[in-house]
């Protein structure tokens, strides 16, 4: 009997010896989200999966998720989540501390339902995992590191907003370019009246006919839009409140020309963190991909400008002409734009359509 029972000390204390060294060894963690972009306060699974891939028992094991100051989950009743997990509120973010058991070989995941309230770029930046000897008299730490990105979108606008801003405009598109001729595409030549532009006249044309000539152009085939946002603000009104909207609105404009069929560009001077070289202009194009790609930008979007909106402005005179429409939208119209609208005007035959969310957040 005695010799059992110093048989069966030897054998814990080999154990206990062998699991303090090898407490995290062959553990695996891992963390992901069922989408990676998301509405605001649309509700979607957040997964924790620990493995344990030794062939003896891990007796204890604590993992300390850093997540989202911001992110909330349902069931919560104050640090308690309804399965039992507790929640740590940090001055920068919220720690979720979860505890389990896992026998030889055994994987276990935990899902929580979750959800992220406002527009942004959100991380999933690490964890702390914590393992205990066999006999729990110790434990061993081990920072599992990871970078994992979720972007939150800009919310809609309401639509009653969206056509009090611009529906009248958007609905006239499809009109138009049944108006406006394309100068690129001649279809023939006629004589001239007097009233067309010294610019149209046909030299060649005109001296083999004895008398002037102008070109003949094809009616615009295409209605194209170019969207441009401005985050530049002047001082006197809330920056935070009227960006927001302008995104917001930006994103009610694009998913109105996808419906309409109209394709557009974007022009901006507003920053995309994590987005280098896809932001500041994106290509005239239309379908999922295209407004997929504006959305994303949207949804990284800082308050940081690239350049003063004037020179965004002159961006758009150089490549405006009958055919393009412009809709501008920003917090408010400065002294120094109005030059820069008035030829957009000019060169686009009038169409251009002014949103300025400051005014509609004071109104």
């Amino acid at each position: 009997m005695l010799l059992f029972l110093v048989g069966l000390a030897l054998t814990l204390l080999i154990l206990e010896a062998r699991s303090v060294k090898t407490a995290l060894k062959k553990v695996d963690y891992d963390i992901s989200v069922s989408r990676h972009t998301l509405e605001p306060g649309e509700p979607f699974d957040l997964m924790m999966t620990v493995c344990n891939q030794k062939w003896l028992p891990l007796m204890f094991l604590r993992v300390q998720q850093t997540l989202p100051q911001e992110m909330l989950f349902s069931g919560r009743k104050g640090d308690l989540l309804a399965s039992g997990e507790q929640l740590i509120s940090t001055a920068r973010s919220l720690r979720l501390n979860s505890t389990v058991y896992l026998m030889p070989r055994q994987r276990r995941t935990f899902k929580y339902s979750v959800s992220l309230p406002a527009r942004g770029r959100y991380f999933l930046r690490g964890a702390t995992l914590t393992g205990g000897d066999f006999l729990g008299a110790r434990q061993t730490e081990r920072p599992w590191m990871f970078q994992k990105e979720m972007i939150v979108l800009p919310p809609r606008p309401e639509k009653r907003a969206l056509f009090s801003a611009v529906g009248g405009f958007l609905g006239d598109l499809s009109v138009n370019r049944f108006i406006f001729e394309d100068p690129v595409l001649t279809v023939g030549y006629r004589e001239y009246t007097g009233r067309e532009p010294m610019k149209s006249l046909s030299w060649l044309q005109s001296a083999r006919a004895g008398r002037l000539m102008v070109k003949q152009y094809d009616y615009t085939k295409d209605m194209t839009v170019t969207v441009l946002l401005n985050v530049e603000c002047p001082p006197d009104i809330d920056r935070g409140k009227a960006v927001e909207t302008c995104f917001s609105m930006t994103r009610g404009v694009c998913e109105k020309l996808e419906e309409l069929g109209v394709q557009y560009r974007i022009l901006t001077n507003a920053t995309a963190a994590g987005a280098v070289g896809m932001w500041s202009e994106i290509s005239d194009g239309l379908g999922q991909k295209h407004l997929s790609t504006v959305l994303e930008g949207l949804g990284r979007a800082t308050y940081d400008q690239t350049e003063a909106f004037a020179l965004t402005l002159e961006k758009a005179v150089r490549g405006a002409r009958q055919g393009r429409a412009h809709v501008v939208i920003l917090p408010r119209v400065l002294p120094e734009y109005e030059h820069w609208l008035k030829r957009l005007k000019e060169l686009s035959g009038g169409q251009v359509s002014l949103i300025e969310t400051a005014k509609r957040e004071e109104a």
